[in-house]
């Protein structure tokens, strides 16, 4: 198989414009949003749940939630600029 064959030229295109596909549909991103704010949800309801929470405990659950902002704005800002194209 030769790397100019037409044939390989096409599927290379096929892969392409999937990869393309899915980035302009952003899958990674709202997935990895998706398994943050679950994981997010599930430790500040444990933290709601503790009849006497540590103070490491606290900053651990504090964290999580500040840390909410900042991945919601890297999910904001890494879309794709459709002005350019």
């Amino acid at each position: 198989m030769y790397l100019h064959d037409d044939a390989v030229l096409m599927n290379k295109q096929k892969w392409l414009d999937l990869a393309e596909t899915i980035d302009a549909m952003r899958a990674v991103p709202r997935l990895f949003m998706v398994l943050y704010l679950t994981a997010a949800g599930y430790i500040l309801h444990w933290y709601m749940t503790l009849p006497d929470p540590t103070s490491q405990q606290t900053a651990f659950a504090g964290v999580i939630g500040a840390t909410i902002g900042a991945v919601t704005k890297w999910y904001y800002q890494t879309g794709r600029d459709w002005q350019q194209k």
